[in-house]
């Protein structure tokens, strides 16, 4: 059974190595993702990506929401919060240490959004209001090639939004895919 299943896994890897594509210098992507976030919310995103050059690295552009419930100290009462905005973000590959059709992308930016909160107000005092906010994105996302131009990715993202009155620290883990244009 081990014999098979260590086949098994050696042909996947082998197929999809027939159809992996070059990353290409200047080379664009587009793509979407969605996430869980442990603190009872969500997210999803769509963004732009440009590689530069031959350094293995690419900028990228990322529109987001983040939908969270946060729970408070009362009994049954939890917080919503939408939050939406932006990430512009520095990532550098590290196909040069793994084989393609395998990558492993490390990821670090800035994020700026708006965030909205909502609670009633008639059952406790919360200090929190609407605003800009703004803090530190990190990922590493784990890439597989699906077909000639399109991926796959698993993505572990942390955020940090420094002046957000709900919660500072924020976390997911998400997939999408990803479209070499």
């Amino acid at each position: 059974m081990i014999k098979k299943t260590v086949l098994l896994f050696a042909g996947c890897f082998m197929a999809a190595s027939l159809f992996a594509q070059q990353r290409y210098s200047n080379q664009w992507t587009a793509g979407m993702s969605g996430a869980y976030m442990p603190s009872s919310g969500y997210n999803g995103s769509v963004f732009l990506e440009k590689y530069i050059r031959d350094s293995f690295s690419s900028i990228k552009l990322e529109a987001l929401y983040m939908n969270q419930q946060i729970a408070t100290d009362a009994a049954d009462f939890r917080i919503d919060c939408g939050t939406y905005g932006g990430a512009l973000s520095y990532n550098y590959s590290l196909e040069k240490l793994i084989p393609s059709p395998f990558y492993i992308n490390l990821s670090i930016g800035w994020i700026g959004a708006y965030q909205k909160v909502e609670y009633d107000d008639t059952m406790m005092e919360v200090n929190a209001e609407n605003k800009f906010v703004y803090g530190f994105t990190t990922a590493i996302q784990f890439e597989v090639i699906a077909y000639k131009s399109l991926s796959f990715f698993i993505e572990p993202k942390a955020y940090y939004l420094m002046n957000s009155d709900i919660r500072k620290m924020n976390g997911s883990i998400g997939a999408g895919l990803k479209i070499y244009l």
